[in-house]
């Protein structure tokens, strides 16, 4: 698509909020602007840049996907692709320590991560993507933190 944002995030963060009316900043990549998708008289529209994706919301209840119609982008335009080995947390945020949660086949269920202040998170292989991670546990089933070793104490993971 032409005048569609390539590079880096920070690249398409400021394409995006070229095309917004009335862009306040709020916070550390936080932004409000007017909503493209409505007559709107007041900012709206929450802009918030993620590592990997920038976040849309507008609390009138306009649908994402309107909302990036109207400014002539797609909705892959608000993804940054990324290598595993370029994930990282955001600044400030960095991990210390990464906790698997494996079924009993060893198969990753979902992670907790430490960040500095003993602060915990936790996240799920995103389901379309096992490079990227989701950071809510919807629909994960929690096991016991080391289960396959648990299980199998002789060997790492089962033999199958």
């Amino acid at each position: 698509m032409p005048n569609s944002p390539t590079g880096s995030s920070g690249d398409r963060l400021a394409l995006l909020l070229a095309r917004l009316d009335r862009v306040k900043r709020v916070g550390v990549d936080r932004y409000e602007a007017l909503c493209p998708a409505h007559d709107d008289r007041r900012q709206s529209l929450s802009v918030t840049a993620a590592d990997d994706r920038i976040l849309l919301k507008c609390h009138a209840g306009c649908e994402t996907k309107e909302v990036v119609s109207k400014i002539a982008l797609q909705m892959s335009d608000l993804f940054l692709e990324k290598r595993r080995s370029e994930v990282i947390p955001p600044a400030g945020r960095r991990s210390e320590v990464v906790y698997r949660y494996e079924d009993e086949t060893g198969r990753l269920l979902f992670e907790v991560v430490r960040l500095p202040g003993k602060t915990f998170r936790q996240r799920r292989p995103h389901p379309n993507d096992p490079t990227r991670r989701v950071p809510n546990l919807h629909g994960v089933t929690r096991v016991l933190y080391g289960l396959p070793k648990l299980l199998y104490p002789s060997r790492s993971v089962p033999s199958g």
